[in-house]
């Protein structure tokens, strides 16, 4: 392979990533990570010793990493099975085996982008998706595609026809083409480097099979793309460096200073501070004691104090006013500590600041007290912010990264090239993805449910904020929601109790086997869901229409026994 000459001087001269590119991601990753953020001090502290710099790295706290986790948690929530739908066309069930079971990490696809493929997208904004080969050397069958996440400070160029990015290993870079993907290493010579290129893979699609994770439209720069949470950062650095300064703040009240009151004379210079000696020209000259320092007093441990103050060069300290002691005197410098709980403040009040930039107030604990009026204000907010991350995770991650699946799974094995833009679309799956969402705590929802009743507001009011409450307490457990859901379709009177139920029977309000299936529904979906299954498919998984024939006839029969017995 010819290589291009642009990309062959890159690589020959050793060249490095988009300083840009990569900083905008290390922005996030110094709270997501916990990464020591030495450029916001030196801007900060631009003058302070190198010393004092160490320090501050050595006892650097991270104190943000806990709030960065916080919102990835919560974005993390804005899917689930229950309110995720996929609906794959006919003849894909090759590709919808391998997204939903048989992705070869995190157990599937959808797993893997929950996790790796929101921190991503939160984290680096400007790095590099590629579809590709779990390995690019594989034996028999067909290979396995996998996505990769490329950091952004790795990727040293990126166009809409060709990407560069350096590996692990010193000196490589991964080349990507139209065509084929390449691994570029350099070899040094007797007189000069050579370039070598080895083909890893030839992929013939015609476009890049990688993308940029990118981020939300309306940021984009031309150049990068800022992170959907970048709104966040400047509040993080301030209590960042804040938390800094309340560190030795802290540490200065635990610890503090003191001054040595010296008054010894010193054996070398008389207490004068100063030398003689005589030059070539035998001339008197004077120069600096190099025991005392100049300062014409004993030297001492330093372990005495941190500073060291002369006796006769304070106020009242000449000789005759105030008799000198004959040992070293500490005196402890008073200090200001009022500064301490204002920094504590403020550090709390940057990081709710944080939240509150992107629209997650409900992260912080002061939101607690606030009206129900405000927190529904809030909340539409809060959806309008995961609505977005949901577009963008959905149908510009998922569904391009599905679209290089489909390509390996069905286009490579019979090298139909000139097929792929037909199969692509005949395999890629219709994606129903949330945009409504119930990340709200359980309190926030019980005490909403709680005042609703307790108001009387309508009936449609209470059911919504009881599928939150539901939604928040059964996250993660799919057959519990499921069961809910169904219960929720086809009970008829599903927002009675009991005791309504029976005042409706006896008035002629309901017919008997709606009151049976009300009575009797929550149990039998119970049973059915871990019982019942046709066709090789479980109930939970039926239509609604074949689980409510199956559910009414069970309420038939005990109309029929209750009929009889009577």
């Amino acid at each position: 392979m010819a290589v291009p000459s642009h990309i062959r001087d890159i690589v020959l001269s050793g060249g490095g990533p988009n300083e840009a590119l990569a900083f905008e991601s290390r922005k996030i990753k110094v709270h997501a990570d916990g990464v020591f953020p030495d450029y916001l001090f030196v801007t900060r502290f631009p003058t302070e010793p190198e010393e004092t710099f160490e320090y501050r790295k050595n006892t650097y706290v991270p104190n943000t990493q806990a709030a960065y986790a916080k919102i990835e948690s919560a974005i993390s929530r804005i899917v689930s099975e229950g309110n995720l739908t996929l609906t794959w066309p006919d003849g894909s069930e090759a590709l919808q085996n391998y997204v939903e079971r048989d992705y070869p990490k995190e157990g599937s696809f959808l797993n893997w982008l929950f996790t790796f493929g929101i921190r991503a997208l939160l984290t680096e904004p400007n790095g590099i998706m590629a579809v590709e080969p779990e390995s690019f050397y594989w034996e028999g069958g067909n290979c396995r595609p996998v996505v990769k996440v490329i950091p952004a400070d790795r990727v040293v160029y990126s166009t809409e026809e060709e990407v560069l990015v350096k590996t692990d290993i010193e000196g490589e870079y991964k080349y990507y083409t139209l065509t084929d993907i390449y691994l570029l290493k350099t070899v040094t010579g007797k007189t000069v480097k050579k370039l070598i290129a080895q083909p890893l893979f030839r992929h013939n699609l015609g476009y890049l099979p990688c993308f940029t994770v990118g981020g939300d439209p309306a940021d984009y720069e031309g150049t990068y793309y800022k992170s959907v949470i970048s709104a966040c950062v400047p509040h993080w650095d301030t209590a960042v460096l804040d938390n800094s300064v309340l560190r030795a703040a802290v540490h200065g009240h635990v610890y503090p200073e003191y001054q040595l009151l010296e008054s010894d004379e010193c054996n070398m210079c008389g207490g004068t501070g100063k030398l003689k000696a005589l030059d070539r020209n035998n001339n008197p000259v004077h120069f600096g004691c190099h025991v005392c320092s100049g300062t014409g007093k004993a030297p001492h441990s330093p372990g005495f104090g941190n500073y060291h103050v002369r006796l006769d060069s304070m106020p009242g300290g000449s000789a005759g006013d105030t008799p000198f002691p004959t040992q070293p005197v500490k005196q402890y410098i008073n200090k200001d500590f009022s500064s301490i709980p204002v920094l504590q403040d403020q550090i709390e009040k940057s990081i709710r600041m944080a939240y509150s930039a992107v629209h997650m107030d409900f992260l912080s604990e002061i939101p607690a007290a606030q009206s129900g009026i405000a927190k529904a204000y809030d909340r539409e907010y809060t959806n309008a912010f995961l609505a977005k991350i949901s577009k963008i995770l959905f149908e510009r991650i998922f569904l391009r990264a599905v679209r290089g699946m489909a390509y390996y799974l069905y286009v490579y094995p019979a090298r139909s090239f000139e097929r792929f833009e037909i199969v692509a679309e005949e395999y890629l799956p219709v994606v129903d993805y949330p945009t409504t969402f119930d990340i709200y705590s359980q309190d926030t929802a019980l005490q909403q449910l709680q005042i609703a009743r307790q108001t009387g507001a309508p009936a449609q009011v209470i059911e919504s904020l009881t599928d939150m409450l539901v939604g928040q307490t059964l996250f993660g457990k799919y057959e519990d929601y499921a069961e809910y859901k169904i219960v929720k379709s086809l009970d008829p009177l599903f927002s009675y109790t009991l005791q309504d139920k029976l005042t409706l029977l006896q008035n002629g309000g309901c017919s008997k086997l709606d009151f049976i299936l009300s009575v009797n529904l929550p149990n039998w979906v119970k049973q059915a869901a871990r019982t019942e299954s046709k066709n090789g498919v479980e109930f939970l998984k039926w239509t609604l229409e074949e689980q409510y024939e199956y559910l009414k006839m069970k309420a038939y029969e005990v109309q029929e026994s209750t009929y009889l017995r009577s």
